[in-house]
């Protein structure tokens, strides 16, 4: 599994935006086990037999990232509020977590997206660390903004659609659906 999770971190350090600086750091991680079992017991956890549908979904993503599937332990939890994260439980494994209230908003294909892009953190090493600037500082919006520019390109990769990515984007920056938005993507950006 490692050797493959290198391969999958030397191909998002090739996609990863200039400004986004590598550090070298350790990861924080918690612990595997306790992390898992706390968002087992709290979460509904993405599989074949409960969530076919977005287990399939995470598989293309891990195949296109080319992620070890044991390397990433997927969940949803009760939420309206449009979210997604990423937690490191080792340099080798990690969670991400969907509120059901993005998956309502998100077809399959721009849940590809998001799913690239939180994974894009974890390959990254963006989860963890700590860094000396203050949160006030303008040097920390600006490298959390360069941070993001990498991982929505790992999140392009992902659902290999720029229309995809971009109807992601704009969903989840209103939390509006199909229903209510036309997606123009020159007024959008």
């Amino acid at each position: 599994m490692l050797d493959q999770l290198h391969k999958s971190r030397e191909f998002a350090e090739r996609v990863r935006f200039a400004g986004d600086v590598a550090h070298d750091h350790q990861m924080e991680t918690s612990s595997d086990n306790g992390t898992i079992s706390f968002f087992s017991q709290n979460d509904l956890q993405i599989s074949d037999t409960v969530t076919p549908d977005l287990a399939a979904c995470l598989a293309r993503v891990y195949e296109r990232l080319q992620i070890p599937p044991e390397a990433v332990s997927a969940f949803v939890y009760a939420s309206p509020e449009m979210n997604a994260s990423c937690f490191a439980t080792g340099q080798e494994r990690c969670v991400i977590r969907f509120s059901s209230g993005l998956i309502d908003i998100l077809n399959i294909e721009e849940i590809e997206f998001v799913a690239g892009h939180e994974l894009g953190h974890f390959l990254l090493r963006h989860v963890g660390g700590c860094h000396q600037e203050s949160q006030e500082s303008l040097q920390y919006y600006i490298r959390q903004r360069a941070k993001e520019i990498s991982v929505d390109r790992v999140g392009l990769v992902a659902c290999q659609s720029l229309n995809t990515a971009l109807r992601a984007l704009m969903k989840t920056v209103s939390g509006l659906t199909d229903k209510h938005m036309r997606f123009d993507v020159a007024t959008f950006i």
